[in-house]
């Protein structure tokens, strides 16, 4: 699954999350996201995400029907457990679970709301594994925490957004051009596949921040698939040529292997 990372610069969040919108342009959402951020951010960023989820033209602030519903911090398909403090337990997941089993009453989608996923207890972290698994087609879940806990079985299954406001280092441009991608591939060998593919998720940040949401997402699944399944750097050296160079749909060869 993608893995972005945002940056929060004078704590505004929104600003920062243009960068996610950027990459799921025309409302095209994650059904289930884990979003990693200080606990005293959960509220505020849940607030943000949810505006543009539960908004018909994705903007969160138009007037279409979903938007002018909202009523303070409420909204008809907005369904929360937990709080900043404390993680659910299990009948309050069974619950949202079935909640967004339900059609939207007022907006394009459902969105249900983890706070403090990373502490939750087994069982009702294996409780939603069904929804995060099989989600109904208008159900979307966002699960947040503040650690990197969060149970494998559902890490392995949901898009990761982490929200920092730590100074970010600088991100590496991909290379552009024939001889430039000639000159970097001379320059690597020998590079560990590690330290490849984290070249591979600096060039998707890059890609994102320039507006190029398609490119980055095709190496986002080639720096996923070479993660789980070790691909030799050559490689992945060839397959990001493909996907940026000749935009190629690289994908699309992983079908078979997930």
């Amino acid at each position: 699954m993608s893995h972005i990372t945002v940056h929060v610069e004078n704590q505004n969040e929104e600003h920062s999350l243009e960068e996610f919108f950027a990459m799921t342009s025309g409302g095209s959402f994650p059904q289930a996201m884990v979003v990693r951020t200080s606990r005293s951010s959960f509220l505020r960023t849940m607030s943000i995400l949810a505006h543009r989820y539960l908004c018909f033209h994705g903007t969160g602030n138009d007037t279409c029907a979903s938007c002018r519903s909202w009523s303070d911090s409420f909204h008809p398909d907005l369904l929360i457990v937990g709080t900043q403090d404390a993680a659910p337990g299990i009948e309050e997941c069974r619950h949202l679970a079935a909640g967004l089993s339900l059609a939207p009453f007022c907006a394009p989608r459902r969105l249900g709301v983890v706070l403090c996923a990373d502490i939750l207890s087994l069982p009702a972290a294996n409780s939603l594994l069904k929804i995060v698994e099989e989600p109904p087609p208008s159900a979307h879940l966002l699960l947040f925490i503040e650690t990197n806990r969060l149970l494998p079985t559902l890490r392995s299954r949901v898009w990761q957004l982490s929200v920092s406001s730590e100074e970010p280092s600088p991100i590496q441009a991909p290379p552009e051009g024939k001889a430039e991608w000639i000159r970097r591939i001379s320059e690597k060998r020998g590079t560990k596949a590690d330290d490849m593919t984290e070249e591979l998720r600096q060039w998707c940040s890059y890609l994102i921040r320039n507006g190029h949401g398609l490119k980055a997402q095709r190496l986002e699944t080639l720096r996923n698939f070479s993660e789980k399944n070790r691909l030799v750097v050559s490689m992945l050296q060839d397959l990001a040529y493909l996907a940026l160079e000749e935009e190629y749909p690289v994908e699309c060869l992983f079908d078979d292997f997930w």
